[in-house]
């Protein structure tokens, strides 16, 4: 089981040693090569990178406070080939894993990594996830503490040089939250038509599940372009239209 530590930013401590446990790349296969505009060679070729068996991480969020703690195992991990000399072809992505204590993570897509502006396929899925652990970040992202809530949801994202367009679906059972006083929470707040916890109460249905489906698009390359806030939005116009579609139902004109 390798461990990674996020300190903060984009690095992960660890991340060498869990690469390093993949299969080297065939003794007799060229070494990649590609040439930038003042003749310089570079040479650049990783993978294929296979995980399996009993294997495992524990990732660490020190970036959070307190820090948040989660166990991947069993994990399998698939990522292809991918090389500086064949920069515009797709490297495949492929995990599946358990964060325990049960819950059931896969992830299929391509990359591009070598390309100048970011460009992926993903298709994902998690089944029965528990909120309560992770609502740090909803904390962080939404203004919002995850009390109780399990999840089960899928979707599937593209990336096209550094255009973002995608589609979640989300289903959420038994969710309890409380809403912070925060700018996260008041931006939110500012995306409904009613209170959020009116808002929730219109969404559940009589198994006391809530499902939205959350639209995402944007360019990620762009400087002013922000992640959280994105998400923020994408999360809060969906539930804001989900709303409104069922008052007009109950309350029609």
């Amino acid at each position: 089981v390798a461990t990674l530590v996020h300190e903060g930013g984009s690095r992960l401590v660890g991340l060498s040693s869990l690469l390093g446990r993949g299969a080297p790349p065939p003794a007799n296969d060229p070494p990649a090569a590609a040439e930038d505009d003042s003749g310089r060679l570079h040479v650049l070729a990783v993978g294929p990178l296979r995980i399996a068996g009993n294997s495992g991480v524990t990732i660490i969020d020190r970036a959070s406070t307190p820090p948040v703690r989660s166990d991947l195992q069993p994990l399998t991990l698939a990522i292809g080939r991918m090389s500086t000399f064949a920069r515009d072809v797709d490297t495949p992505v492929r995990v599946r894993a358990t964060l325990k204590p049960h819950a059931r993570i896969a992830l299929d897509g391509s990359v591009r990594p070598f390309v100048p502006r970011p460009t992926l396929t993903l298709a994902a899925r998690a089944d029965a996830l528990d909120l309560a652990p992770l609502s740090r970040y909803a904390e962080k992202y939404f203004g919002v503490a995850l009390k109780t809530g399990q999840l089960d949801g899928d979707g599937e994202w593209r990336i096209d040089a550094g255009k973002l367009d995608g589609v979640g679906n989300i289903d959420i059972r038994r969710l309890d939250v409380e809403m912070l006083d925060t700018d996260q929470a008041v931006a939110l707040a500012a995306l409904l038509p009613v209170s959020l916890d009116t808002a929730l109460d219109l969404l559940r249905d009589d198994q006391n599940r809530i499902r939205v489906t959350v639209p995402m698009s944007g360019d990620i390359a762009d400087p002013q372009f922000d992640l959280s806030d994105a998400i923020n939005q994408a999360v809060g116009k969906a539930i804001s239209d989900t709303v409104t579609t069922t008052l007009k139902v109950l309350f029609p004109l």
